[in-house]
């Protein structure tokens, strides 16, 4: 949850009980926390223990990355293909950006982002023949997604996928370039799920 993103939180007797329970809360729901008490010791500790369970830290660099990155360079790409002429932009956005998933907040939110700002830049490239998609891709067997999953996932995937496996980078590599080549000529602002059928079910 990110009800508090944008939000500073003075927590006043942050060193245990109530107040570090609220100081805890305050940032796994995306506020910036200013933790304060008279023992310094156990103050530190609640600040390390935000810091430890992603903090604010985390949400900022997850939407720089994902979000903010993704907008600079398609700012850049629109206005370079306005004096090319036209052209295509196919963002990578997430199945998170459209199935909510624990523990994911800061993801899913930029990811979902992304979904919205293909279809403003739809909409701003539509009348310079500039078209914008996205992709939505699943679980897809890189050497990313092994490290930070491991092989049970994999097995857990293949079995709640209508098609039985997860996605590979080719699978993804060719819907985006289905998106940007001229047999999708009349395909612009749309988010594509990448996912063997795991957004239906």
């Amino acid at each position: 949850m990110t009800a508090f993103a944008g939000r500073v939180g003075l927590v006043t007797g942050s060193a245990s009980g109530i107040g570090r329970a609220t100081a805890l809360l305050l940032a796994q729901r995306g506020a910036r926390v200013v933790a304060a008490d008279i023992d310094g010791k156990r103050v530190t500790e609640t600040v390390e223990a935000i810091r430890e369970s992603g903090g604010e830290g985390e949400w900022e660099e997850v939407l720089a990355v994902n979000l903010t990155g993704a907008f600079l360079v398609t700012r850049a790409a629109l206005r370079a293909l306005r004096v090319q002429g036209g052209g295509a932009i196919v963002h990578v956005a997430s199945r998170a950006a459209i199935r909510a998933k624990a523990r994911h907040g800061a993801y899913s939110a930029a990811k979902a982002g992304i979904l919205q700002l293909t279809q403003m830049a739809a909409l701003e490239g539509a009348p310079h023949r500039i078209r914008v998609n996205c992709v939505c891709p699943g679980f897809v067997d890189t050497p990313m997604t092994r490290g930070g999953y491991g092989d049970s996932a994999f097995a857990a995937w293949s079995e709640v996928c209508p098609l039985g496996r997860p996605g590979t980078p080719e699978d993804v590599a060719k819907a985006m370039l289905f998106l940007a080549s001229d047999e999708a000529a009349f395909i612009t602002g749309v988010a594509l799920p990448v996912d063997g059928g795991r957004a239906i079910v």
